[in-house]
């Protein structure tokens, strides 16, 4: 029954696309709540810049947001539609080391590649010669060379650009075996030019080279450790471990850069180190693992040990919240991140 739920829930929204601060030593917690000015609609992507920026794609909102590390509001740009700087539900969001934004604009099929002010730098979305026509592109994520890599979700494949959207090369169709995809969402790439991807549909995760030739590959569908209940999103840090949302099993899982399980945190509920369809995670340079808990509509910030450090929380005073999916963080360990209609800073 879970199962059918998160790949219900996975792919409504991939086809409509769509502090508290407890002093050290102290178990007393003070909600930071936010007004209307900021206010997020199921947002999605996350990522950080220079470790004091962080952009988030509030997706039902159609906009890029930035704030500063204490949660506060210091810019945002977009709206509903498919101009310059529109959006139609953007899911996702990646920083590259030039400090360029590329988002995955789902709706209106294609990229858009911005500078950290939100200013319009170019945009790709259909090719001449049909090599690249999106179809839902919701994952999407830069290596240290500057490449680009999305995940054309829709296709079944992943698809890679230069930084000025030039087509490189795309790999994978719909199936079950080693080169083959089944709506793949998560999408990362290490320091040796690894690409992994979360094959959602496959519950698993696959390596490829930077060029698509097939690595490895481990998971199955399951609950045990090193199983998955449709993975969704993946990051990996500088020692070239990889951490996945494995969102049907309400947790956060670690593996090294071979598959081999390391260890996991995480179970079904509303608490501490609890999660309701994670779906989206990123890794700062600090050692800080960020997690967009989704239908808790909140993101969290732990230690590379799954401790809590910081709750960014969905809060309605009508206590109907909406949902966050997704989370990235760039190479200057900033984070950003997707919420639902209002929210609360937790730091813990």
């Amino acid at each position: 029954m879970k199962k059918n739920r998160i790949v219900t829930l996975a792919v409504f929204t991939f086809f409509v696309f769509f502090s508290d601060f407890r002093a050290e030593g102290e178990n007393k917690y003070v909600e930071i709540e936010h007004d209307e000015s900021w206010h997020f609609n199921s947002p999605h992507g996350l990522s950080v810049f220079n470790n004091k920026e962080i952009y988030v794609v509030d997706t039902n909102n159609h906009k890029i947001k930035k704030f500063n590390t204490r949660g506060e509001l210091l810019f945002q740009w977009g709206g509903r539609g498919d101009g310059e700087k529109e959006f139609f539900f953007p899911y996702d969001i990646a920083i590259d080391n030039n400090g360029y934004i590329y988002v995955a604009d789902t709706g209106n099929n294609r990229k858009v590649k911005f500078t950290t002010d939100g200013d319009f730098l170019c945009q790709w979305r259909i090719s001449e010669r049909y090599e690249y026509d999106f179809f839902s592109p919701s994952g999407i994520a830069t290596d240290n060379n500057g490449y680009v890599y999305v995940a054309d979700t829709g296709n079944n494949r992943i698809v890679k650009f230069t930084a000025d959207g030039d087509f490189l090369c795309s790999w994978g169709i719909k199936g079950e075996k080693n080169n083959e995809l089944d709506s793949p969402h998560g999408i990362t790439a290490d320091n040796n030019e690894n690409v992994y991807v979360a094959d959602a549909g496959n519950n698993r995760i696959i390596k490829f080279t930077s060029q698509g030739e097939f690595l490895l590959k481990w998971g199955e569908e399951g609950s045990e450790k090193g199983n998955f209940n449709y993975p969704y999103a993946i990051a990996a840090d500088n020692d070239g471990n990889i951490y996945v949302t494995d969102a049907g099993n309400d947790r956060i899982q670690k593996f090294n850069s071979t598959g081999d399980f390391i260890f996991t945190w995480g179970r079904y509920g509303y608490g501490k180190k609890e999660f309701i369809h994670p779906s989206g995670i990123a890794r700062d340079t600090a050692g800080n693992v960020y997690v967009a808990d989704t239908e808790n509509h909140r993101v969290g910030k732990f230690t590379i040990k799954g401790e809590p450090l910081l709750y960014w929380e969905g809060f309605n005073p009508e206590k109907k919240l909406e949902s966050p999916w997704g989370t990235r963080v760039d190479k200057g360990k900033n984070n950003h991140m997707a919420k639902g209609k209002s929210m609360r800073m937790i730091k813990i």
